[in-house]
């Protein structure tokens, strides 16, 4: 944006360097990315788990509440079991 910077328009300037374009496929990797976030925090929460870590343990060591370690316990549950991961549907 150094355009913008330059004093230049902004309607120019993006239309310059592609954004109308470029969007959809940042939208597409930042989804990507978050949704491989969230599986490698399950992994991890797994290796706690298998470690002896309580759900109250995950909820305490990761700053979140007991429902919401509950729920990551039930979603590795499920991708161990091999059931498909809803958000896989839109990947």
């Amino acid at each position: 944006m150094e355009a913008v910077v330059d004093g230049r328009p902004l309607a120019p300037a993006l239309r310059d360097g592609g954004s109308a374009d470029r969007r959809p496929q940042l939208s597409d990797s930042i989804r990507n990315f978050e949704r491989l976030r969230h599986r490698a925090r399950l992994r991890l929460i797994g290796v706690g788990l298998a470690q002896g870590m309580t759900v109250q343990d995950v909820s305490a060591e990761w700053g979140v509440s007991r429902q919401l370690a509950a729920r990551y316990l039930r979603e590795l549950e499920a991708l161990e079991a091999g059931e498909p991961d809803p958000e896989d549907a839109g990947a």
